[in-house]
């Protein structure tokens, strides 16, 4: 008997717990009205403290401007004016101070530079970081276009020290998020770390207000061995949930993974040998790689233990060292005879 397609996504399509964003971008509150539309466009460095909670760092890349409606022309912007348009990654040397001022303060607050968030809240009218059918862009920009009320955006909060909240989850396959946020049961977040550490890849998808929370859905993936242009299971229940009125689209997403995301970017070519910067992202990687070190240490994972200094020891311990290593080689060298048999 076939199992029911709405089966089949509930057992494919996993959703995280809640996650405190702090500092959230601007282009996560993209909104519209009668007369004009938010396009918002933002590059952001965000940082992770713990599996329910992330910090976002001050924007690299900042544009905010109004979509003027013409009503004449059914609701398709007939101008735009610009309110912010702020660029660091193209000054070096702002580019410089800015990077300098995220490492330290990533290291003071003993962060894990989690990625690099890229917002583009352009109303739907063309696809930015998924490549999808024009189809599937009509329906989405009448679905935005349906909810420019100015009122259906993620709830945002403050908190204590009077900046800005929000509520978000990602939404997508277990694979993909298993690399892009921690699970809470992994309390430090060493496990994750761990992971992190070595993937290379982003995520991509769209941004939707859900009963205030902000979610992240999951259309694209770049970070398992088996690359996904676009999750169709996940972009078929999408537009069900925006058919039914239960998510609203708010912007496209990119997610780029770890310090390799940073590196990569244009903009760090320029200024990756200061000394400056070299210095703070070394400082960085040593505390990382400690981090790793101590995780696997207390894995007991071969190789991580302290290492015997055998001329500090006494006559029978430095006997006994030397006996168990001579009993280690025997036993390699008979099971590399016996598979070089088979």
């Amino acid at each position: 008997m076939a199992q029911p397609k709405e089966d089949m996504a509930a057992k494919l399509i996993h959703t995280s717990p809640d996650i405190l964003l702090r500092n959230p971008p601007r282009a996560l509150f993209a909104s519209g009205s009668d007369n004009h539309v938010d396009l918002f466009g933002e590059l952001s460095i965000v940082c992770l403290k713990n599996p329910t909670e992330m910090i976002v760092q001050d924007p690299l890349e900042d544009r905010q401007a109004a979509g003027i409606i013409d009503a004449e022309t059914d609701g398709q912007i007939s101008d735009i004016r610009m309110n912010v348009g702020r660029i660091d990654t193209e000054d070096p040397q702002v580019m410089k101070k800015r990077i300098v001022n995220m490492f330290r303060f990533i290291e003071r607050n003993k962060l894990f530079l989690h990625g690099m968030l890229e917002l583009e809240a352009n109303a739907f009218g063309s696809s930015i970081v998924v490549d999808v059918e024009p189809e599937i862009i009509n329906k989405l920009e009448a679905v935005h276009k349906h909810y420019r009320d100015g009122k259906t955006i993620p709830i945002e909060g403050k908190s204590e020290d009077g900046k800005s909240t929000v509520t978000i989850r990602f939404i997508g396959r277990y694979g993909s998020l298993g690399k892009l946020w921690p699970r809470q049961e992994d309390i430090s977040g060493k496990n994750f770390i761990v992971s992190a550490s070595d993937t290379k890849g982003h995520v991509a998808g769209i941004v939707v207000e859900n009963n205030g929370v902000a979610e992240f859905i999951i259309l694209s993936d770049t970070l398992s061995l088996e690359a996904i242009k676009v999750d169709w299971i996940v972009m078929k229940q999408l537009l069900e949930d925006f058919k039914t009125g239960t998510k609203k689209p708010i912007a496209w997403f990119k997610w780029s993974l770890g310090l390799r995301a940073l590196a990569n970017h244009f903009s760090y070519e320029q200024i990756k040998d200061d000394k400056d910067v070299h210095h703070l992202r070394e400082e960085y990687n040593k505390r990382i790689s400690k981090v790793i070190m101590d995780y696997y240490k207390d894995a007991g994972v071969v190789g991580t233990e302290p290492q015997v200094d055998l001329s500090r020891l006494a006559g029978r311990e430095k006997e006994l060292v030397v006996e168990d290593l001579q009993g280690a080689i025997e036993t390699l060298n008979k099971w590399y005879k016996e598979t070089e048999k088979k």
